[in-house]
């Protein structure tokens, strides 16, 4: 639900914003990037599309 996708990306961005937590994830290789949800929504889905694609052409396929 919406209220739910609001409350959590207020609550990452709040964490995120906090100058130990992103020490932390620099720390262990990670580079934050926040986003709102419907940005991210939107970045997810073009991944998704750039990947089934990369799958496509080179013909790769998932295993059970």
């Amino acid at each position: 639900p919406d209220a739910v996708v609001t409350r959590l990306s207020g609550v990452m961005l709040a964490a995120l914003a906090d100058p130990d937590v992103a020490r932390r994830l620099v720390a262990a290789g990670f580079t934050a990037a926040p986003q709102a949800p419907a940005d991210f929504a939107a970045f997810q889905q073009a991944e998704v599309s750039r990947w089934a694609q990369m799958a496509q052409l080179t013909g790769v396929r998932l295993e059970d």
